[in-house]
């Protein structure tokens, strides 16, 4: 069996620590460490996790000063022995047996990449993550790659490793636009295996919120990986403009006859509905 370490960087979540790491605890898949990395708290979580160490000596912790999330996973990462990476959030679980069925993926096929699954929201919010279908292309876009998937740490030292200038979210996207480029491999599970944690505001929905600041992370993220955005996309330009020609393009069509016409359509349909609607309603 390969050994597979699993890495969570904690930064004042004590309160969630211990679900997530009995989440770890009752993978079917045994051949796994958990690097527990304390990004600089002042909570109790290395309490918690030096309690879970002497419950099983698979659980390791470490301290470092705060330097964001990116600079925890790559000190966690740095301290693992195992062939593949999982990065899992101090807040978020795991299903039973999605370490066992990574690697039965991997076992498959040596040439993938990277592994993930479907995911369901839980907390302040709850239902399926509805993620688009991966593809290079798209990724460049948006990311639809969560950050617990699995991939081997030779990948991710060949990749450059996490980003520690991207402290207001979506380095794990650099990371994956890095790790995954130009041709890697990617298979997504199809069962919900991933469980994020909704809060009422997390890093990520602040800087989405907040304009301005998540511009400056997507030009940021777009600097740092301009060769591969110009290899695809090429010049900006020609980009911008054939967004305009195409807007131009429905613009023209919702203003047709044709398309004035099918609306009339939709609505002499809709009265007749109603119409038929109501008789059945009399009738009864």
């Amino acid at each position: 069996m390969a050994l597979i370490s699993i890495v969570i960087p904690c930064y004042n979540r004590a309160q969630y620590l211990a679900e997530t790491l009995q989440s770890v605890l009752d993978q079917t898949y045994s051949d796994w460490e958990c690097i527990i990395v304390n990004d600089g708290g002042y909570d109790e979580t290395e309490e918690i996790a030096l309690k879970w160490s002497k419950k099983d000596n698979r659980f390791k912790y470490f301290y470092k000063e705060n330097g964001g999330v990116s600079s925890a996973r790559n000190l966690g990462i740095s301290k693992s022995s195992g062939i593949y990476i999982l990065p899992l959030d101090s807040d978020d679980l795991i299903e039973m047996t999605y370490l066992e069925k990574a690697m039965n993926v991997f076992n498959l096929d040596k040439n993938i990449n990277l592994v993930y699954c479907q995911a369901s929201y839980f907390g302040k919010m709850e239902g399926e993550w509805m993620l688009s279908p991966y593809s290079f292309p798209e990724i460049l876009i948006d990311n639809m790659i969560f950050i617990s998937a699995f991939f081997k740490k030779q990948d991710f030292i060949d990749a450059g490793k996490y980003n520690e200038t991207l402290k207001s979210g979506l380095e794990d996207w650099d990371f994956w636009i890095r790790l995954l480029s130009p041709n890697g491999k990617v298979y997504q599970i199809p069962e919900i295996l991933f469980f994020y944690r909704k809060h009422e505001e997390t890093s990520l929905s602040n800087t989405y919120k907040d304009r301005e600041k998540h511009n400056i992370v997507l030009n940021k993220i777009f600097d740092l990986n301009r060769d591969i955005y110009d290899n695809y996309f090429g010049n900006p330009i020609f980009a911008a403009r054939n967004a305009i020609l195409f807007e131009k393009k429905v613009n023209s069509f919702e203003n047709s006859c044709v398309f004035k016409f099918y609306k009339f359509l939709k609505r002499i349909k809709a009265f007749f509905r109603t119409k038929i609607g109501a008789k059945k309603t009399l009738k009864y």
